[in-house]
């Protein structure tokens, strides 16, 4: 026996609904949404880019210039590698 009562709703479909109204013009597309993958992937590649140089400069100081390796640079190149460990 159920102690909470039950609400049943008949001939109510639940239609997706996005926190805010679009823009004028603009028609929401819930079943086949636009892809954003081609566009982060530019970004991160062009990030990849700027910053593998940088980070080249500085292992290559320390390790052969300075010959002073710290706990920072060994924090540095595993979260180069992938952003996701640190």
């Amino acid at each position: 026996m159920h102690l909470l009562p039950v609400i049943v709703a008949r001939n109510y479909t639940l239609k997706p609904v996005g926190l805010v109204p679009p823009p004028p013009g603009v028609i929401p597309n819930f079943n086949n949404p636009e892809s954003v993958y081609g566009r982060v992937m530019t970004a991160e590649l062009i990030t990849l880019g700027i910053a593998l140089p940088f980070v080249l400069m500085r292992i290559y100081t320390r390790l052969f210039i300075t010959r002073a390796v710290g706990w920072d640079d060994c924090k540095t190149a595993p979260c180069f590698d992938n952003h996701n460990r640190c």
